[in-house]
């Protein structure tokens, strides 16, 4: 899925990892937290490391993808 940045998304390191007005390739993934896996969308930021951006089975993560992102 393509999709947009749409707000800066600085780390904490003060790094900007994803631009506002790049587009992003997002993929589906999983994550293991030692026994369960869960399906979660990720993107590759502008320093080519993979991040989560969205957890499939939680709402956790909606507001941080709906304030950062949108679906091209």
């Amino acid at each position: 899925m393509n999709l947009i940045c749409k707000e800066d998304v600085i780390m904490n390191t003060g790094e900007t990892a994803f631009t506002k007005g790049k587009e992003y390739k997002g993929y589906k993934s999983t994550y293991k937290d030692g026994y369960n896996v869960f399906p979660v969308i990720k993107a590759k930021n502008d320093m080519g490391k993979s991040h989560i951006i969205r957890d499939s089975t939680s709402s956790e993560l909606d507001v941080f993808f709906e304030t950062h992102f949108t679906k091209q």
